[in-house]
């Protein structure tokens, strides 16, 4: 079972004990909770009620079934902040293997390429991964959408650098058609670099 499998299965627990409202089974819950999960979230007795000793001094029982409450919100909260660390960590992943896309296309090149192709492919190189950037930056594309931009992108790169005139002209029309039915701000910025390696396509 994984970590986030793992974490759910206690949500669940804590929703079951919440629907039968049974104070018992909140005390056992929340004991193990904590011993679980203590050293990997900070201050989890912090607020509960049963940690407090508050009830010491009257005899009253603490209030398990909102300690369960609050545990469940902890969890929840740890949960999602794993789930961006992933996001996170898969969005540098698929950084590094654009950029390993690159550095193959220019390891692969011919070693007497003149220098103008070789200033070409860095321009390519240069406003493709402006764009891919920009693409990354923007809040208002979801991942999914991301990944695809830069799958097209990535598409484009090589297209040009097979000097394939014909695939290079259908990526970039992909890449604006799919911006403009989105009606996402991101082909605004997008336009310099993607206009700039349309230019390029005409020197091919």
């Amino acid at each position: 079972m994984d970590k986030i499998s793992f974490l759910q299965d206690f949500i669940k627990q804590c929703d079951e004990v919440l629907t039968n409202h049974d104070s018992r089974e909140a005390e056992e819950l929340t004991e193990i909770i904590v011993e679980i999960f203590q050293n990997e979230i900070n201050n989890i007795q912090y607020g509960l009620d049963s940690y407090s000793g508050l009830g010491l001094c009257d005899n009253t029982p603490p209030n398990y079934l909102g300690d369960i409450k609050k545990l469940k919100m902890k969890l929840l909260n740890y949960m999602h902040n794993l789930n961006r660390q992933d996001q996170i960590a898969e969005r540098e992943l698929e950084k590094l293997k654009l950029q390993s896309n690159v550095s193959a296309v220019f390891n692969n090149t011919n070693s007497n390429v003149n220098e103008t192709n070789i200033s070409l492919n860095v321009s390519i190189s240069t406003h493709i991964n402006n764009c891919i950037q920009l693409t990354e930056d923007d809040k208002n594309l979801t991942s999914k959408e991301k990944q695809m931009i830069q799958e097209l992108l990535t598409s484009l790169q090589e297209e040009l650098i097979k000097k394939n005139k014909t695939g290079a002209k259908e990526t970039i029309k992909s890449i604006v058609t799919f911006l403009l039915n989105k009606g996402t701000d991101v082909l605004i910025s997008l336009l310099p670099s993607i206009g700039s390696l349309s230019n390029l396509l005409r020197q091919l």
